[in-house]
């Protein structure tokens, strides 16, 4: 299931896993900090440029568009050459695969549990679930003041993998997957609009004629 969801951001590997330590009250309290930090964050469109690295080797390149919207609204578009489209509306994930005209249903709430890329969408309800880290803060540049601010995201259940956010000016640009076992996509963002209304539509998936529908919702 996680696979095909990874997969609409160039991820190559199932659900986000690491083996960790119990969080601690510090990290709460980080927790805490980032959840504020995306409280701030109401609605996001722009592009994305995606660099998926297998040790430390460049593998692929994409790009595509998003729109999102929290609490639980997403639109996630990676263009030619491995098209695929994701829209969360909030109860169901539908991920559609051009190439093979099929489009995939997955209960959202279900996917939240286990993909740390979706809290982006998530209230407070599953963050329990991770642990949370500030990892770094850096410089953009010796002539400006702007920082950028790192935070880790790690499923103490699995097995090393980690989900990493950076903000500078308190704005998303960048998106950092580890699956753990040496392959790596970061995403660089391009922030169009902030916190402006985005056309409930994007959050809708149509179903072309002739699109098998694999229906994996319980």
């Amino acid at each position: 299931m996680y696979r095909k969801i990874a997969s609409v951001v160039g991820i190559s590997v199932l659900a986000l896993s690491s083996v960790l330590l119990i969080t601690t009250n510090p990290a709460h309290a980080e927790s805490n900090e980032l959840q504020e930090q995306l409280e701030k964050l109401h609605s996001l469109q722009g592009t994305f440029v995606q660099e998926v690295f297998d040790n430390e080797q460049l593998l692929q390149e994409a790009a595509g568009s998003f729109y999102l919207q929290r609490p639980a609204k997403l639109r996630w578009v990676t263009d030619e050459p491995d098209a695929s489209v994701l829209v969360a509306d909030g109860e169901t994930i539908w991920f559609y695969n051009p190439f093979i005209e099929q489009v995939t249903l997955y209960t959202q709430a279900d996917a939240m549990e286990a993909n740390p890329l979706l809290l982006l969408l998530d209230s407070a309800a599953n963050w329990n679930n991770f642990e949370i880290t500030e990892i770094s803060s850096v410089a953009v540049s010796d002539t400006q003041a702007s920082v950028m601010q790192f935070w880790r995201v790690i499923d103490p259940q699995s097995y090393g993998s980690s989900l990493t956010l950076g903000f500078e000016d308190e704005q998303l640009q960048q998106l950092v997957v580890d699956d753990g076992q040496g392959q790596k996509s970061i995403f660089h963002l391009r922030i169009e609009a902030q916190n402006e209304p985005i056309n409930d539509e994007q959050f809708n998936f149509k179903v072309a004629p002739g699109t098998d529908i694999d229906d994996q919702r319980e």
